[in-house]
């Protein structure tokens, strides 16, 4: 919710080169782990500049209209079932299910058939394959909404579960563009999703990654050895000694990266991060 400052630079250097120097729009949402009101800050300043953001649910959603006006781009941030009661006060909303579906039918209402309509949502779909990394969206199940709700429009790119996946032909989530966790996410393939709003169809770019993430097994001597892991995020498995904290100074020493050390341990649960 509150961004460091190194982390601000990084957005700031790429969305000034995006909006200023090549001049594309960008459309920025906010999720459920970010303040909304900080990341909206001077909104309307910015939309000038081509950085269009949404901090909160609004009631009157207006489009961001690109391609002269050929596509409409609904904007639906990290809301709650309250928010939208709040909004609507005399509709019945009683379940998240039930607050998507009134929001999504609002903008059914709007829409242009003339025009490709996209809504760029944070949401979580029933069903949805998590990665080991999406720890909140585990707690959250109870917030899931089906599929069904986002009927009637042309695309709809979903941001929250940090896995790659196509819930059909036109809902996508991109997924995070880096490695979170360990486990099933040390597989998963990053990259962006090119969608061409004349066609409707879509094309999955993987991203190279900076740093990788691995899981590696071994006695003590067999690890130190491996000169190939100095570049990657570590999740070590010692199988020869104790994870204590000699242990890991020791191979943190030589692998500035490890992330977490598990050795033998008599109930196998020795595990330092």
């Amino acid at each position: 919710s509150v961004s460091n400052a190194a982390a601000i630079s990084v957005y700031n250097s790429a969305v000034t080169t995006i909006c200023a120097e090549l001049g594309v729009p960008v459309i920025v949402i906010a999720g459920n782990h970010d303040s909304a009101a900080r990341l909206a800050s001077c909104r309307e300043l910015l939309k000038a500049s081509g950085l269009h953001v949404t901090g909160k649910l609004e009631k009157d959603i207006r489009p961001v209209l690109l391609d002269s006006g050929k596509v409409a781009v609904y904007s639906l941030p990290y809301f709650n079932k309250d928010e939208v009661a709040f909004l609507f006060p005399d509709e019945a909303v009683r379940s998240m299910e039930q607050a998507m579906e009134l929001v999504c039918e609002k903008l059914r209402q709007e829409l242009d058939p003339n025009r490709f309509n996209i809504v760029v949502s944070h949401a979580l779909i029933v069903n949805a394959a998590l990665s080991d990394s999406d720890r909140s969206a585990r707690i959250g199940q109870a917030s899931a909404v089906s599929k069904d709700v986002f009927r009637g429009f042309d695309y709809v790119a979903l941001g929250h579960i940090h896995k790659p996946q196509a819930i059909t032909e036109t809902i996508r989530y991109s997924g995070c563009p880096v490695k979170y966790s360990f486990g099933s996410e040390e597989t998963q393939e990053k990259g962006v999703i090119l969608l061409d709003t004349e066609t409707g169809t879509t094309r999955f770019v993987p991203l190279p990654l900076l740093r990788d993430r691995k899981t590696v097994t071994g006695t003590y001597e067999e690890l130190i050895t491996r000169t190939e892991l100095s570049d990657c995020y570590l999740r070590m498995e010692v199988t020869d000694r104790y994870a204590g904290l000699e242990l890991w100074a020791d191979l943190q020493a030589r692998f500035p990266l490890l992330l977490e050390l598990r050795g033998k341990s008599l109930d196998e649960q020795d595990t330092l991060t």
